[in-house]
């Protein structure tokens, strides 16, 4: 876990002081998300989710979909369809 894109941007204020080793960071809907080693981090410009090892088989068809409406409303909207319509649209609301 770093604080900074890169570590050389902390030089002299890091060290490494552990290695595949569960982590905790702030959370969005929880105060604090533990992430454990080979859990899946994916992020976006909007938004970053963390789906545990054990679960990603089981929901690894549903982002491939969730990814693909997302895509498609960001489209509609920079066409000009409003917000509302395009989350409607593709089932987010």
């Amino acid at each position: 876990m770093a604080r900074y894109r890169t570590p050389a941007q902390a030089i002299g204020r890091w060290r490494v002081s552990g290695s595949q080793v569960p982590v905790q960071v702030r959370g969005a809907l929880e105060d604090w998300i533990t992430l454990n080693p080979g859990d899946i981090v994916a992020a976006d410009q909007d938004g970053v989710i963390v789906i545990p090892a054990h679960m990603f088989d089981s929901v690894s068809e549903r982002i491939l979909e969730w990814s693909a409406t997302e895509s498609k409303s960001r489209a509609d909207i920079r066409n000009g369809m409003p917000l509302l319509a395009a989350l409607e649209k593709y089932g987010h609301l």
